[in-house]
Formats: structure tokens, sequence, C-alpha cells
């Protein structure tokens, strides 16, 4: 069997510390924090027997969400955009604001939670500037907000069909 330690300092000392005991090749580190350097290493166990433990490693997790589309600076966009951006491995929701102001703090404002790295369900008003931010969260942490995107709605609707001029029978 292995034991693996998961922490925030390369001491393994801090409150943060997680220690995981398997028979299998690999961990799964869940509820970590956004934005954190995390430290692990490995150690075998076999009979009484224990092993040195393994190198120290380290890796970053993702501070906040990078938002796809629409891209930023977009014109002429639906009033019910589809907002996407990419998901954050271990996050359980995220929360998405849109708003006609920068500082997200008009009485337009407005916020959707969702489980999913998507949403299309807000309904804007045609010809406004709108920007949308989104941030992530777990059961112990909640990232930064992205940076935020601008997008301008179209200023009237499309026709659709029938097409201009179409004879219809």
């Amino acid at each position: 069997s292995y034991i693996f330690e998961l922490d925030s300092s390369a001491s393994f000392n801090s409150p943060l510390l997680k220690v995981v005991s398997t028979t299998a090749l690999s961990a799964i580190a869940d509820s970590l924090w956004y934005g954190e350097k995390y430290f692990w290493r490995v150690r075998s166990i076999i009979n009484s027997d224990t092993s040195m433990w393994s190198t120290i490693y380290s890796f970053n997790t993702i501070q906040k969400p990078i938002l796809t589309s629409p891209l930023n600076l977009s014109v002429n966009q639906s009033v019910k955009p589809a907002f996407t951006w990419a998901a954050i491995s271990g996050s359980t929701g995220y929360i998405l604001e849109s708003d006609t102001t920068l500082g997200f703090s008009s009485p337009m404002l407005n916020t959707i939670t969702t489980t999913n790295n998507s949403n299309d369900s807000t309904e804007l008003y045609y010809n406004k500037t709108y920007y949308w931010r989104v941030k992530a969260f777990n059961a112990s942490d909640s990232s930064d907000f992205s940076d935020p995107f601008a997008l301008a709605t179209s200023y009237l609707c499309s026709n659709v069909s029938p097409a201009n001029g179409a004879v219809m029978i």
C-alpha cells in the first residue's frame, strides 16, 4: 500500500495537510483551494517496512476561470447569448454575473449559479453593452472572478422564416 501526502507547505505541516492511504497507484485530491501551490509526496508500505518519502513534487491550482464565448468585445450578439468558460476540475459549481457596468454594481446585475461551464438562460436587452464574469467554487473554497469580457447586443431582431420575397404555397 501507499501513503500519499498533499500540502500547501513543502514541510508538510500546514492545516491543509491531506494524508491518504491507498492500494492504488494514484490518489484523488478533492476540494483544493484555488490559486494555491501544493506539494506532494508518496511512500510505500510492505508488511512492516516503510520506504523513504519520494521526491517532493509541486503543482499550482487554477486561480480563476477562463472565459471562452462570446469573445471579448463581441458585437451584434443575441439577447440570449450562450456564455461558456473553461471548466475547472474539482469545481462543484460556478457563479455567472452579467451587468451593464464594469463594476458589476448596477440594478441590472444578474447572478446565476450553475453546475455547468455554460449558461444560456440569461436574457439581456437589445442595443446594450454588457460585461460578464465567472467564479468557480467547491466545498472548501471559491476562485477569484475571471477577467471580465464585454459584449454588445444587437439593436434589432433577425427574421428567419419565411425568407424575404419567398413564395408560400
